[in-house]
């Protein structure tokens, strides 16, 4: 049986789109067949069903009605999906045979457009990425790759692109929080990417390399931008990032099928020019996302938002992702939030002026598009507005950088109000069907509404005339959209209709007729309808127009009122928080009196968080051990002297009664545990890579804040990895970064006496009562001083282990603490006999920092001899992180025959 017409127009369709889920319009519904169908009706939750279109087997068919299309695309999306919309383009009730039909859409998560599926106070980034040679430019190491990156935000019309190595992309792609990354075909995908994909669940589409082409890329971007050249973009110098930017615009193009007329233009950007916040310290830092779970609660972000415009709530986000490293620049926003807190009157104004402004960027983007609605533009009108108002409330305001906000928001309440004026007061969301424009906006559309005003008048007045001519009482002029307009008589007055009415429709009991004349006023009516509507689409499309050749003003005004909107939330957000202004330095120290985690406090009881001091010098205290029992607080503290500097340098006030921040050019973490078993990387691994680069990266401008490092292995690796790393960072001028290191390690702290420019810290306890039954009070203080004692027994007991366990390790700790090593046999239990004690003994182990004469003690025991001999041979700066973990694995196996 050979196939319908129809189904052979679909698999035409599906043919031409075949990595997409294909929505086909049918009538009023969107159907889905075959594995489309399959997959739809598991995301969507709707029925599944099957119909023979003339094949061999009945085809799985499921679809939805049309106007839920909104409510369906962001579960097909999210889901990772490439989605094609295939609209008819035909009326079917003048189509001779199968309905033409074409997608006119396709719908990614880098490339969706709806409302409903876009975060107002997020971008929605599409990044493409193009890896080139290595050359050791744009600050990347000599021999190390350089890869090419563009991110676009459709919603809003921003383009940039940037140089980098593969980590400084990799970061920078998190901080964006890139919701689709494209990549050419037929290359390896780098395994930092791939760790993204898997990470943050989002699809890594694979193009042909034509898509990425130099110069027929750059041909169609500067047809894009109506430029002869992109000299005037300033990125002409980039050209592994131009081919990421061309496969980005022209994937866009085929998504959209439109000529996304609001990119305008391309902005480059150094990745060095900023503070760089690697992927895992964006993590660690808890800045946009939580550790656990995908809700904003807990976060910086979250803490700090007090803007009231969605384009301020996404520069907040890029103002914390991205801290300057200027201090001019970093002086300047401080100015201006500082006025704002001094001037809580005109704080509240400016609040009061922004709460009207709706989506500028948005907007903008969709009438590039062809995806705006009246609604919107009316909007946009009254935003102008009080964007305006707004400007000229800058004009009492002394800081220089509300100076600069002024220029792009001059004569907007004029343009607003000119733009508002031509809408009535609640316009439909249709675009096509008319009542859009307001009476007396345009002479041409108040002319053809006169003539409908007459003939509804002429109307009005036919059933009385009528009623009086004929005789007919219950005589009555009616209207309905399948009919028109009818005289209605029921059958008990039939034969008084006169002979000129003519019959239109019969009912049961009733007839309904027409006249000559009313037919033509109805005529007359129809038409001017029907013209109305077209005329006033045609002059909406005329304003959508005039907005998008506007497009370069009003996004350079929105970018005025977010970075406006920044300044007044971080205001805010100071005077609620209780934050002070920072000190900014050029020098290399960092001291914090009074420091407080921001998100912490805010979840914890009033008054009951514990402040803390921290001092950092690269002089004479540039590396601080922690030390102190788990759950303390360490990282806690680690985690705020980030946070601490982060804020100063993204130009907010910052939780602490005193804080002096010299410049940071990176914020390292390694804090907290995580895997990724599904590559077969374990913790330990994890927390290596991690390290690796730290160790490679790292500044003497740098903030270091590490973590447990060492936990994941033995205890004779743990501490020699620690003990090293500690050593490189100190001891490496090309590192010498400043660093807080928190760990157990207590022979660690024994370090102080050699490296001169280590001091230990530790948090403090209170003990109570005896091993056997005492607690453990944490004071949470952070003080100098080296901690002894891990208190992990008196953790365990907290946490519910029972207490013969908790007294069975109080009996090892003993013995073990005797011998003064981690132990030299299995101690014995309490009561047991004289025999030798079951299972494998432990290892000896060797303290070499207590021992007078630690190679002597090697040479003692030709294990430890070799081993030494060993790790002394390596090059540790020379190693790749895997290298040197294949190192120690020798080493291990060699020392444990």
């Amino acid at each position: 049986m050979s196939l319908t017409p129809m189904m052979k127009q679909y698999q035409e369709i599906k043919a031409g789109n075949p990595d997409t889920l294909l929505l086909y319009r049918m009538g009023d519904f969107y159907e889905t067949f075959g594995e489309d169908a399959v997959t739809a009706s598991k995301l969507l939750g709707i029925t599944l069903t099957a119909r023979n279109h003339g094949g061999k087997d009945a085809t799985p068919l499921a679809g939805f009605p049309y106007h839920a299309l909104e409510r369906y695309m962001p579960k097909l999306i999210a889901s990772g999906l490439r989605v094609a919309v295939c609209e008819q383009v035909e009326d079917p009730a003048t189509a001779k045979g199968v309905v033409k039909r074409e997608v006119t859409e396709i719908v990614t998560r880098g490339t969706a457009l709806s409302e409903n599926y876009l975060d107002a106070k997020s971008n929605n980034y599409l990044a493409a990425v193009w890896p080139g040679s290595a050359n050791g430019s744009n600050g990347s190491a000599a021999g190390e790759e350089i890869y090419g990156l563009s991110w676009l935000d459709l919603s809003t019309g921003e383009f940039r692109v940037a140089e980098g190595s593969s980590d400084a992309i990799t970061g920078e792609i998190y901080r964006l929080n890139a919701q689709e990354i494209l990549y050419p075909e037929a290359l390896d995908v780098p395994s930092a990417l791939r760790e993204y994909r898997e990470r943050e669940r989002v699809p890594l589409t694979t193009l042909p390399k034509g898509y990425f082409h130099l110069d027929e890329g750059i041909a169609a971007l500067q047809r894009q931008f109506k430029v002869a050249s992109l000299e005037a973009f300033d990125c002409s110098h980039l050209p592994r990032a131009l081919r990421a930017a061309a496969a980005a615009l022209a994937y866009a193009k085929d998504s959209k099928k439109s000529e996304l007329s609001h990119l305008t233009g391309l902005s480059a950007s150094r990745l060095e020019g900023h503070m760089t916040l690697d992927a895992a310290t964006v993590r660690n830092l808890e800045i946009l996302k939580p550790l656990h779970g995908e809700d904003e609660h807990g976060t910086l972000f979250h803490l700090l938002d007090r803007t009231v415009t969605a384009m301020g709530g996404r520069a907040l986000k890029q103002w914390l992702t991205h801290p300057l490293l200027e201090k001019a620049a970093i002086e300047a926003r401080l100015d201006a939030v500082q006025e704002l807190v001094g001037k809580p009157e005109a704080l509240r104004a400016l609040r009061a002026h922004l709460q009207g402004i709706n989506d500028l960027e948005r907007i903008v983007a969709k009438c590039g598009a062809g995806r705006v609605h009246a609604r919107d533009l009316l909007g946009l009108g009254n935003s102008l507005i009080e964007a305006g108002k707004a400007g000229d409330l800058l004009a009492g305001l002394k800081s220089p950088l509300f100076a600069q906000q002024r220029g792009p928001l001059a004569g907007l309440s004029d343009k607003g109000a000119r733009l508002a004026a031509h809408f009535t007061e609640r316009p439909p969301l249709t675009v096509r069907e008319g009542g859009m424009i307001r009476e007396g906006a345009f002479p041409e559309l108040d002319a053809l509404n006169a003539g409908i005003h007459d003939g509804r008048e002429w109307l009005n007045g036919l059933q009385q005339r009528e009623k009086d001519a004929t005789g007919i009482p219950s005589l009555k002029v009616g209207y309905n959209k399948v009919f028109g307009y009818y005289i209605e008589v029921t059958k008990l007055h039939e034969e008084k209709v006169p002979a000129h009415y003519m019959r239109k429709q019969s009912l049961t009991g009733a007839e309904r007729y027409i006249t000559p004349e009313m037919k033509d006023w109805e005529n007359r009516i129809l038409s001017a309808e029907s013209g109305i509507n077209a005329l006033e689409y045609k002059l909406f499309c005329g304003l959508r127009d005039e907005v998008a050749q506007e497009a370069p003003a009003l996004l350079a005004a929105a970018r005025a009122l977010a970075a406006i909107d920044v300044l007044q939330a971080l205001a805010a957000a100071a005077v609620d928080l209780r934050f002070t202004r920072p000190e900014i330095a050029e020098d290399t120290g960092l001291r914090i009196l009074g420091g407080r985690h921001p998100v912490v406090e805010s979840l914890a009881e009033a008054g009951t968080y514990i402040a803390n001091d921290v001092e950092l010098d690269a002089r004479d205290r540039q590396v601080v051990l922690v030390t102190g029992p788990n759950m303390a607080g360490k990282s806690t503290y680690l985690r705020q002297t980030g946070l601490i500097a982060l804020l100063a340098q993204a130009g907010s006030f910052v939780p602490a009664d005193f804080a002096r921040v010299g410049l940071v050019d990176r914020i390292f973490t390694r804090v907290g545990a995580s895997d990724r078993l599904a590559r077969g990387q374990s913790t330990f691994m994890v927390e290596m890579i991690e390290t690796a680069s730290i160790l490679r990266h790292a500044t003497p401008r740098s903030l270091v804040l590490l973590d447990e490092i060492g936990r994941g292995t033995s205890t004779y690796d743990g501490l020699s990895l620690a003990w090293a790393i500690t050593e490189a960072l100190h001891e490496n001028p090309a590192i010498a970064a400043r660093t807080l290191f928190a760990t157990h390690y207590h022979e660690l702290t024994r370090l102080a006496d050699r490296l001169p420019r280590l001091r230990n810290a530790q948090v403090t306890v209170r003990e109570e009562g005896g091993k056997d039954g005492g607690e453990v009070i944490f004071l949470r203080k952070v003080v100098d001083g080296a901690c002894d004692s891990s208190y992990g027994i008196q953790v365990a007991r907290m946490a519910g282990v029972p207490d013969p366990v908790i007294r069975r390790a109080n009996e090892i700790l003993e013995e073990l603490e005797e011998k003064g090593t981690v132990g030299v046999g299995i101690p014995k239990k309490r009561g047991a006999g004289n025999g030798e004690p079951r299972g494998k003994r432990f290892a000896p182990q060797v303290d070499l920092f207590s021992a007078q004469n630690p190679e002597k003690v090697l040479v003692e025991n030709p294990i430890h001899r070799a081993a030494y001999d060993a790790l002394m041979g390596l090059d540790v700066n020379g190693m790749t992180p895997m290298e040197a973990l294949v190192k120690l694995s020798e080493i291990q196996r060699r020392g444990n025959p």
